[in-house]
């Protein structure tokens, strides 16, 4: 009798765990395609008026920035102009700005003073404006030119230097076609260099050739992403990877992908790989490209009929694409991939009935904020468009200790300027929007108070720092005038939640002093826990391991970015707040 319940058991048992199995494949499959709620969607724009939205960026607090352009229908001139719209974190509208006639607002990010760069095109000139946090102009200039050639600046990214790299397309004029465009200025827009590179075989002014997408890449140059006219009647994706100074170090085409392009969106990232992902249009369809750190195609995807704009990494190493699909690609379209840029899931937003997604981000708390335009139907005129996607993920906060230059021993009262190096070892990135900080531990009375140490550190605005990129902080310390050792402990604190990761803790023996009369405490080397409540001060910090400048309420400015810009040693401002 046993051995017949024993023999019944079994297969009994095989079944239940097969059906087990099944279930919870069918359910990662369902989560898998289930595409985040809508929290909100906005329009913002004026009656009588054309307001296309074509680049938006999460702000430091917590709000965004989107820019493009607006005209009017109803004038003989319909003369554009740059059209800025500030609003808060739910997409509320803050204000308004429109500066400079005949331009048109192409890319916008926000700068280290908490103003706003844009660019774009002013009547066949490249153009750059720089506003103040209010959105006022602060200064504007245009590149001209000579001898009839036209610029159109497509993207701006801020370098480490404080200054900016901007990109396009030069229109070289008659037989010449156009060529790709670069040029880098300083903080006040002074141009130091300007460079064109074209055609697949690397030659300028050969064939049609066009440059929508800069960005900063990990060895201190540039990836440029376009097309490429010069040998066949469509064109196809192209990347030029260009050093610091501007100088081509490569130029691949990308012969299997037809791109098809017919708008100035295209977009490319360099990857945490050290690759690149190229966003475009491949015979009609929305469409990725990934490619190795030396350009070589690693794989392409295609997806819906319509037009791929823009392109973010995520946290989890999949990427977020958005454009216009669906008939007559009237829809706002996002798609959510994996890392190998199979779908996870997609969605497609009306807006006020029609639209297009222009820029896309994952930001602060993990969610995804899509930009375009929007209009009732086609016998209307556009409005700017916003709108947030819950996150699909939750995201885990961890840091390691990869190095610290702390002196073993100090004369009393004796200073250095030290460093430790944090490396993101987790799943979620650190920003300025989520108060992701470096932080002395255990308050006044704490060894890391005896030493001086009593600020912390924010990431800088616009940085990004990702799993497996590291931030290295500065700081000075200076001995008690007491002997003794002691045990100074800094960490990473995510504000309103909690330390996180290991500690950077090293015990400090201080000599030639005074006596010390301390009582013995254990020494420290457990993992400090706890709320801390330090103070937020200006600091030195330095991020390492190609950060990302581009971030609702909470992690990145990516945003993804985010780019992956390096940003040098910086000032980081005060500035607090909580989390939405």
């Amino acid at each position: 009798m046993n051995q017949s319940i024993r023999r019944l058991v079994k297969p009994i048992s095989f079944c239940m765990i097969c059906l087990a199995v099944f279930l919870s494949l069918a359910s990662a499959m369902s989560a898998a395609a289930t595409a985040p709620a809508t929290v909100w969607e906005k329009s913002y724009g004026n009656d009588g008026f054309v307001d296309t939205g074509a680049s938006v960026w999460q702000t430091s607090d917590d709000g965004f920035i989107i820019t493009g352009l607006t005209y009017s229908k109803g004038t003989a001139s319909g003369i554009t102009r740059v059209m800025l719209v500030k609003t808060d974190w739910q997409g509320n509208q803050v204000w308004v700005k429109y500066n400079d006639e005949g331009k048109e607002g192409k890319f916008v990010r926000q700068t280290s003073d908490g103003g706003y760069i844009v660019t774009g095109s002013a009547g066949g000139s490249l153009f750059v404006l720089k506003t103040d946090a209010n959105g006022d102009k602060v200064w504007s200039k245009i590149y001209p030119r000579p001898n009839g050639k036209t610029v159109d600046g497509a993207c701006i990214q801020p370098t480490a230097d404080g200054g900016y790299i901007v990109a396009g397309s030069i229109n070289m004029g008659g037989k010449d076609g156009s060529d790709m465009y670069a040029t880098k200025i300083d903080g006040s827009g002074n141009q130091q260099w300007e460079k064109m590179y074209g055609g697949d075989d690397g030659e300028v002014g050969n064939g049609a050739d066009f440059c929508y997408s800069v960005w900063p890449t990990s060895d201190g140059g540039y990836i440029l992403g376009g097309n490429d006219w010069s040998s066949t009647y469509w064109p196809k994706a192209a990347l030029v990877k260009i050093d610091a100074n501007g100088n081509q170090q490569w130029y691949k085409v990308f012969s299997e992908s037809d791109a098809r392009m017919d708008g100035s969106y295209i977009q490319v990232q360099q990857t945490r790989d050290g690759g690149y992902i190229w966003a475009g249009i491949r015979s009609g369809k929305m469409c990725l490209l990934k490619a190795d750190s030396k350009g070589n195609e690693q794989w392409n995807k295609s997806y819906d009929n319509g037009q791929c704009y823009s392109v973010q990494q995520t946290w989890d190493d999949g990427y977020i694409i958005t454009g216009g699909a669906g008939t007559g690609a009237d829809n706002v379209t996002v798609i959510r991939t994996d890392p190998t840029g199979s779908v996870l899931w997609q969605k497609q937003l009306k807006g006020l009935g029609l639209g297009k997604g222009t820029s896309v981000q994952q930001i602060g708390n993990g969610s995804y904020v899509v930009a375009g335009f929007t209009k009732k139907d086609k016998n209307t005129q556009d409005d700017f468009y916003l709108a947030e996607l819950e996150k699909d993920m939750t995201p885990v906060p961890n840091a390691k200790v990869t190095k610290e230059n702390i002196p073993a021993q100090f004369e009393a009262n004796q200073s250095f300027t030290v460093s430790v190096t944090f490396e993101n070892n987790g799943t979620k990135p650190w920003t300025f929007q989520d108060e992701t900080m470096f932080s002395p531990v255990g308050g006044a009375s704490g060894d890391a108070a005896q030493f001086g140490v009593t600020k912390t550190q924010t990431i800088p605005i616009g940085t990004v720092i990702r799993p497996g990129q590291s931030m290295t902080f500065e700081f000075v310390m200076t001995a008690p005038a007491m002997n003794g050792t002691y045990y100074p402990e800094v960490r990473m604190l995510w504000e309103g939640h909690d330390y996180f990761g290991q500690p950077a803790v090293k015990a400090v023996k201080v000599v030639n002093g005074t006596p010390d009369t301390r009582k013995p405490t254990a020494t420290a080397t457990a993992i400090a826990t706890g709320t801390a409540n330090p103070t937020t001060a200006q600091a030195s910090s330095t991020p390492t391991g190609t950060p990302t400048t581009e971030s609702k309420s909470g992690l990145p400015c990516l945003s993804v970015v985010l780019p992956l810009l390096i940003v040098g040693t910086v000032s980081v401002g005060l500035y607090r707040r909580r989390n939405k």
